[in-house]
């Protein structure tokens, strides 16, 4: 059945979402309608924040556009920051980073190291994929070098200094189904937050322990949080959450493992769960949306 019962106002003081296929759409873009959605909570007085797989400097320009200058939760949880300070940072081991790096050598495919403030990786024709909607020549000036090209994974090793986490992109869904599975065997967190993307992450590190660690600061049970999200890297923070919201274009496991499930990214699901929740509507264009499972 649908959810009809009445959520206090006053249960919820805290927001966190998700950005790809959640907050923003296919194409990356912010809606109107979740933005307004956002700004309503925050006159209310909840905190609204992010937690998203992307690095800092890639969050802060949407934190810009909603006015927000909160603790967010970037790279799976990996780390915790705002514009002023880094108030958590996990490194990754360096023998655990090396095998990776050798999966990724083995098998000829993309990797990422990302390091606190930039992401260093080989010069190969796909990196024009994962950063299809930005100007590389603008992220290798910005801030000293966003995004740095080295000649090998050894050196983009050694130049990456703490290493906050590893990406692999291989659209080859044969390949990356197994190494995935090599690389879960070399005892990280390995996570699909989309199609041919695989995040891997230190051991203890996902977005569920990212909100214990973001709600501790802040003093807010974690009865009180609403949490949404459409990714298996998700999965831990919906669980950990109040109440966790998976949006409609989640993966089935996804969805099963949340509270509630709302519309898909294109029908505003976000915004529909957030009106819900906490700006209390029943109007008829959010009734019948969010729904128990």
């Amino acid at each position: 059945g649908y959810l009809c019962e009445r959520i206090e106002m006053s249960k919820i003081q805290m927001a966190v979402l998700d950005l790809d296929g959640t907050l923003l759409d296919a194409a990356g873009r912010l809606s109107q309608r979740e933005r307004q959605a956002v700004r309503r909570a925050v006159e209310m007085g909840v905190t609204v924040t992010v937690s998203s797989g992307r690095p800092y400097m890639f969050v802060k320009p949407l934190l810009d556009q909603l006015g927000l200058d909160v603790p967010v939760m970037c790279c799976n949880g990996a780390m915790v920051r705002d514009s002023k300070a880094i108030y958590y940072q996990s490194r990754f081991p360096r023998d655990k980073a090396q095998k990776v790096m050798e999966i990724a050598r083995q098998n000829e495919t993309l990797l990422y190291v990302f390091g606190a403030d930039c992401i260093f990786c080989k010069p190969q024709k796909d990196v024009m994929r994962l950063f299809r909607d930005m100007d590389l020549e603008e992220l290798m000036k910005r801030d000293g070098g966003m995004l740095v090209f080295c000649d090998s994974y050894e050196e983009a090793l050694e130049r990456g200094g703490d290493i906050v986490k590893l990406l692999i992109v291989e659209y080859d869904l044969e390949k990356y189904a197994k190494m995935k599975r090599d690389v879960l065997a070399c005892g990280v967190w390995a996570v699909t937050p989309e199609r041919y993307n695989l995040d891997i992450c230190p051991e203890g590190v996902s977005k569920g322990e990212a909100l214990k660690r973001v709600a501790g600061q802040m003093g807010i049970p974690l009865a009180n949080i609403l949490a949404i999200g459409d990714g298996e890297n998700d999965l831990p923070m919906l669980q950990e959450a109040g109440i966790g919201v998976a949006m409609g274009n989640a993966p089935e496991d996804v969805r099963a493992g949340a509270d509630y499930v709302t519309a898909d990214v294109g029908a505003h699901g976000a915004a529909l769960a957030l009106e819900r929740f906490i700006l209390e509507e029943k109007h008829e264009c959010c009734a019948g949306k969010v729904q128990r499972l």
